[in-house]
């Protein structure tokens, strides 16, 4: 490298590669195990905040939130239009309780399966 140092184009080329940052980060794709798709951190931060759910109303499929308990989080948005008055429909209400409980339900088992593993690695 001494011996390089010396030419002026040599350090010139050392320095171009060193001015720009490496930001690949950014545009790196990821798999998500759970859909089976690349997708960017962001988007895959957000899909495993989503599970699948079933419309109070229609009873269509949907991703539901798992930190979202407002009444548009458990309706199909082409019924969005029906959320808009003071009283919420009592389908929505029971949704929404079977949401939390199913909800809690897999953060309990993750918890548990988190321990598992971590009680048999400490064995080791």
């Amino acid at each position: 490298m001494r011996e390089r140092a010396q030419s002026d184009q040599f350090l010139h080329i050392i320095f171009e590669m060193c001015k720009y940052k490496n930001d690949s980060k950014r545009d790196r794709y990821y798999y998500d195990w759970s859909t089976g798709e690349l997708m960017k951190s962001e988007e895959l931060i957000e899909s495993y905040d989503t599970i699948d759910w079933v419309c109070a109303l229609s009873g269509e499929p949907i991703r539901s939130n798992i930190n979202n308990f407002n009444a548009e989080n458990f309706v199909h948005p082409d019924y969005h239009d029906t959320l808009g008055g003071k009283t919420v429909d009592g389908r929505i209400l029971k949704s929404s309780v079977a949401f939390q409980q199913h909800v809690k339900k897999l953060l309990m088992n993750q918890q548990k399966e988190f321990l598992n593993i971590a009680k048999k690695n400490s064995k080791l």
